[in-house]
């Protein structure tokens, strides 16, 4: 990816090629942090929230290129709010597809260990909502208010905690201690705790199995049934499901033979099947109808998975996948 450097007055020029932002930030969970603004091709997102919040950015839809203005105490820190140094995921899906013009070579992933706090109340707001409708509003509410209105239950839950949410952000730093504290947590679940880990923290070997990812997991998976692991044998084995005693029957140890590619699968896995019924307004400023290529990603993430999965297969004698 192209990235050069300009100083102007007192913020610097960040010229980033050949990324999507639309698609980028589309599924991530750092979308509640920027405000988008619509152009003629494309869309004007600014950092108005967290840390880093005068990030502003010009995506030009038809060239791929954007131009950000970037405070100068920032810019390294951009990359990760960039996408700049996590794009190598998306690459490697294109690899091990092996088609050119694959379209997730323009994708990247967003992500910011300094607003994990931030992050993580977005995932608590995203359950069982319409992100785009309630999850966006509730957000800004609470950072720009103190509180959210309003009598969905998932904004009684989220206010309901959310002094232990906080407490435990206050008292523990070491992220994989702060994941398992938050698990530990009423209303919080794995699939809460395993988004928050790549999205906050880019690490990509996490990702929540959601209705989209179990879909095609099901499909290529067919002989495994999901199974609804209580969170304390996750806390128990800390996390690590390669020493979980329940690894072989959920899916969360399954997909741990994805390694690092975990995250990037998902995603996609997720925007193939959102996009598909996309219906607000910054959905369409984010990615217009005719720039969706859904079948392109569908097609993308059932041919990885199923290759990583023929691969293990393979390499293990052809015993039934997963093998550890």
């Amino acid at each position: 990816m192209g990235e050069s450097l300009e100083r102007v007055s007192e913020k610097m020029i960040v010229e980033v090629d050949g990324v999507d932002y639309g698609y980028s930030l589309y599924y991530s969970y750092l979308l509640p942090l920027f405000d988008i603004e619509p152009t003629e091709n494309g869309f004007v997102f600014r950092k108005v929230v967290g840390f880093c919040s005068r990030i502003e950015c010009v995506f030009h839809r038809d060239s791929l290129k954007t131009v950000c203005k970037i405070p100068p105490n920032c810019v390294e820190y951009s990359k990760h709010v960039l996408g700049i140094d996590s794009r190598w995921g998306f690459k490697e899906l294109c690899r091990v597809y092996g088609y050119d013009n694959c379209v997730a070579e323009k994708i990247t992933l967003i992500y910011s260990p300094k607003d994990a706090r931030l992050v993580f109340y977005t995932i608590l707001l995203s359950r069982n909502t319409d992100y785009f409708v309630n999850t966006l509003r509730w957000l800004k509410e609470l950072v720009y208010t103190g509180g959210i209105r309003g009598g969905s239950y998932i904004t009684k839950q989220f206010l309901e905690i959310r002094e232990s949410v906080d407490r435990t952000f206050d008292s523990t730093e070491k992220i994989d201690e702060l994941a398992i504290s938050l698990l530990r947590l009423r209303y919080v679940g794995l699939k809460t705790v395993s988004a928050f880990l790549l999205h906050a923290f880019g690490l990509t070997e996490h990702a929540p199995i959601d209705r989209h990812y179990m879909w095609y997991l099901s499909r290529t998976l067919p002989s495994f049934k999901y199974v609804q692991i209580r969170k304390e044998v996750c806390i128990r084995s800390k996390l690590n499901c390669f020493s979980c005693p329940y690894r072989e029957r959920c899916l969360y140890g399954a997909t741990k033979i994805f390694g690092k590619l975990n995250g990037y699968i998902q995603s996609l896995a997720y925007l193939s099947k959102r996009m598909s019924m996309a219906r607000n307004t910054i959905e369409e400023i984010l990615v217009p109808r005719g720039h969706r290529d859904i079948r392109s990603l569908e097609n993308i993430v059932k041919a990885v998975i199923e290759k990583v999965v023929g691969d293990a297969n393979k390499n293990a004698g052809l015993r039934p996948f997963p093998t550890w």
